[in-house]
């Protein structure tokens, strides 16, 4: 049998070593606790989208002592998330985070900003129309839900969280976003 320099078996160990280390990095990034990280981590960063709409939003009846209320759809968000939101305020105003249900044709009371995902199509025209006419901003990562009268949605593209904004929408709620915040979204018309 021939005799294997020591030089080269120490470069083909490096290299069989190397080609290991890759591997076991893509299964770690394909195993479900990564993908459960992945979820986590978009999730958290939805939050703070929602956070920034808020602070970039005027709305026509906010007084100062008014809390900016986030009402949050129920299995949307991990609650967990917003975990000291109430601690802090946004614009000088208190705020505060609900949790609520999307089957229900009714919203909260004095929320400023509603995110949802779930809820059927008859339900979502009617909490749209709803929202529009007390000024709360709507907010979903529902596809085409501001092409259906939504203010503002969040999208993947290119593994990024984009937005797209529907601004007669937001007119027709009095609502405005602020112009650096539609400067990065996308701006799409109602199908109606």
């Amino acid at each position: 049998m021939a005799m294997i320099p020591r030089y080269i078996h120490a470069a083909l160990r490096k290299r069989v070593l190397a080609i290991l280390a890759m591997v076991a990095t893509v299964l770690a990034m394909t195993s479900p606790a990564a993908a459960s990280q992945d979820a986590a981590a978009e999730e958290a960063l939805k939050a703070a989208f929602i956070y920034n709409f808020a602070k970039f939003t005027q709305w026509p009846d906010l007084d100062q002592d008014d809390p900016v209320h986030f009402c949050i759809q129920t299995d949307t968000i991990d609650t967990r998330i917003f975990a000291g939101w109430e601690q802090k305020s946004l614009k000088g105003h208190p705020i505060k985070v609900s949790f609520v249900s999307g089957d229900t044709n009714t919203l909260p009371k004095d929320c400023s900003l509603l995110f949802i995902r779930y809820t059927e199509a008859e339900t979502l025209l009617s909490l749209l129309k709803k929202a529009n006419d007390a000024n709360i901003l709507t907010v979903s990562d529902r596809v085409n839900f501001a092409s259906n009268g939504g203010h503002i949605e969040l999208f993947q593209e290119d593994k990024k969280l984009r937005f797209r904004v529907n601004l007669s929408a937001l007119n027709n709620a009095r609502l405005s976003l602020g112009s650096g915040m539609l400067r990065l979204a996308e701006l799409v018309k109602s199908k109606r």
